[in-house]
C-alpha cells in the first residue's frame, strides 16, 4: 500500500498516492504552497459536508429499511455511524483508484435508482392487482424481471 505524501514537500507531487486523487493535475513544485492550501480546503470540506452526508445516508437507511424512525437511538446511529466511517476509511486506507471507486458507485446507484426502484413500484401494483388478468400478471413479472437482469448485467459489467 502506497502511503499518503508528505504535505508541503514539493517532491511528494510525483508520488504514485499523489497521482490517485482529484488532485492528481501535474502542477510545478512552485505551486506547493497553493496545493497544501488546497488539501486544506479539502479537509475543510470532509468535516463540514461528511455530517450531512451521513445523517442522509442515515434517515434514508432507518426511515426506508429498518426502524421507520430516522433516529431510532443513540445504538443504532453509531453503528451505523461506525460502518461508514470504516467503508470509506477502507477506500483511503487500500489506496483505491477514484476511477474505480465512481465506476462502481455509479453502476450500483443505477442498479437502484433505474431498475430496482421501477421493478420494486411494477411489484407493488402487481401485488395490489390482485384481481387483473393472470396474463398481465405474467407480462407485468416477466417486465420486472427483465428490469433488475439489465441492472445486474449492468454491475456485473464493471468487473471486467
Amino acid at each position: 500500500a502506497t502511503r499518503p505524501p508528505p504535505l508541503g514537500d514539493p517532491a511528494s507531487l510525483e508520488s504514485a498516492a499523489a497521482r490517485n486523487s482529484f488532485l492528481s493535475v501535474r502542477q510545478p513544485p512552485s505551486l506547493a504552497t497553493p496545493l497544501l492550501v488546497a488539501r486544506f480546503a479539502v479537509v475543510l470540506q470532509c468535516v463540514t459536508v461528511y455530517p450531512v452526508l451521513v445523517y442522509a445516508i442515515r434517515t434514508q437507511t432507518f426511515c426506508a429499511l429498518v426502524y421507520r424512525d430516522p433516529y431510532p437511538g443513540a445504538l443504532p446511529v453509531l453503528g451505523l455511524n461506525a460502518i461508514v466511517l470504516c467503508a470509506t476509511a477502507a477506500v483511503s486506507i487500500f489506496g483505491l483508484h477514484i476511477a474505480d471507486v465512481l465506476r462502481f458507485t455509479g453502476a450500483f446507484a443505477a442498479l437502484v435508482m433505474v431498475y430496482a426502484v421501477p421493478a420494486g413500484v411494477q411489484w407493488a401494483e402487481l401485488a395490489a392487482a390482485a384481481r387483473s388478468s393472470r396474463r398481465a400478471r405474467a407480462a407485468r413479472l416477466a417486465l420486472t424481471g427483465g428490469l433488475l437482469c439489465c441492472g445486474c448485467l449492468t454491475v456485473a459489467v464493471q468487473f471486467e
